[in-house]
């Protein structure tokens, strides 16, 4: 009976990816796709109803499989030209300088990328690394490789972070709540850029502070803290204030917790010591650069201003 689920299971998703593929194929030619709704909404909800009793490693089976999918999708249905925006082409460009060169030279990169992308380099040394050691092309890793795996990390991590947080016996709030997630339009064609990267460490770095409030041996798991959100900082400028902005919000939640001396245990211990090493080494890593984030941040701001306050927009 567990294989026949199982089976189904698979052979249903499997279903669902190739409808959704026609699907675009139809549309990106004019065609009227109206009735392909009905049929993968069927799919996804009898699909549903086969994991709901699944453990839990085929309810992230499951996920995988839809993942890699999606990610099927994009590159199948989607001309080569879109496989790939500006941001993965710069980004590309500076891993395959890296491996090209031997060093890390921040200053180098060409165009909209000169002096400035590499000055968050953690997706451009796992680019250069992987191009060096298969010999391909780091557009063609970032385009076709990366381009998958990144989203099946994102979706395992996803997965593991929501079931950590609501802690269910089941998984089926997690499952379901992870599927949405990568269903969205926001991750599904979500490039390989320096803010995917610094999002899988962010995922990872919140989960190392939730694992510490539960293990009595902290220290490990703080020092994955230490280690995954370096990684952030290397990662992405502006993951890395989104990130800040999170661990200023979970140490205030922390103190209302205290003042208002409610039961329930404080989802965020020992965050303020944290909260101070992110600062100290997201500001040590601007200093280094030189202060070109600082002044690309103004830029950011002053731009935010015009259009707010103008009414005309950014100008030209």
């Amino acid at each position: 009976k567990m294989f026949k689920k199982k089976f189904s299971l698979i052979t249903i998703q499997f279903l669902l990816v190739i409808t959704a593929v026609f699907y675009l194929i139809g549309r990106a030619n004019g065609l009227n796709v109206l009735l392909f709704w009905p049929i993968i909404w069927s799919l996804i909800f009898v699909s549903f109803i086969i994991v709901y009793k699944l453990p839990k490693r085929y309810k992230l089976i499951s996920l995988l499989i839809l993942t890699v999918g999606i990610s099927l999708i994009h590159l199948v249905a989607l001309p080569k030209i879109y496989h790939a925006g500006r941001d993965e082409i710069f980004e590309a460009q500076f891993a395959s300088i890296i491996a090209k060169e031997g060093i890390w030279d921040p200053t180098l990169g060409k165009g909209f990328a000169e002096d400035y992308y590499g000055r968050t380099p953690a997706l451009h040394f796992l680019l250069s690394f992987a191009s060096l050691t298969t010999g391909l092309d780091s557009l063609v890793l970032l385009r076709y490789f990366f381009f998958i795996l990144f989203r099946v990390i994102i979706a395992l991590f996803a997965f593991l972070l929501i079931s950590t947080i609501i802690k269910e016996k089941n998984y089926t709030i997690s499952y379901l709540a992870t599927l949405i997630f990568i269903g969205s339009a926001g991750t599904a064609f979500a490039g390989v850029t320096r803010r995917s990267a610094a999002s899988i460490f962010v995922i990872l770095t919140i989960f190392t502070i939730l694992k510490a409030k539960d293990h009595d041996n902290k220290g490990s798991w703080n020092l994955l803290f230490m280690f995954f959100s370096l990684l952030v900082v290397l990662a992405d400028r502006s993951i890395s204030y989104y990130f800040l902005i999170f661990l200023t919000g979970a140490w205030l939640f922390s103190i209302l917790m205290r003042i208002l001396k409610l039961k329930e245990p404080n989802m965020f211990p020992d965050i303020f010591p944290k909260l101070i090493y992110f600062i100290i080494v997201f500001s040590a890593w601007i200093i280094y650069s030189n202060r070109i984030f600082i002044r690309g941040d103004v830029g950011y701001v002053n731009k935010i201003v015009e259009i707010i306050f103008s009414g005309t927009g950014v100008k030209s």
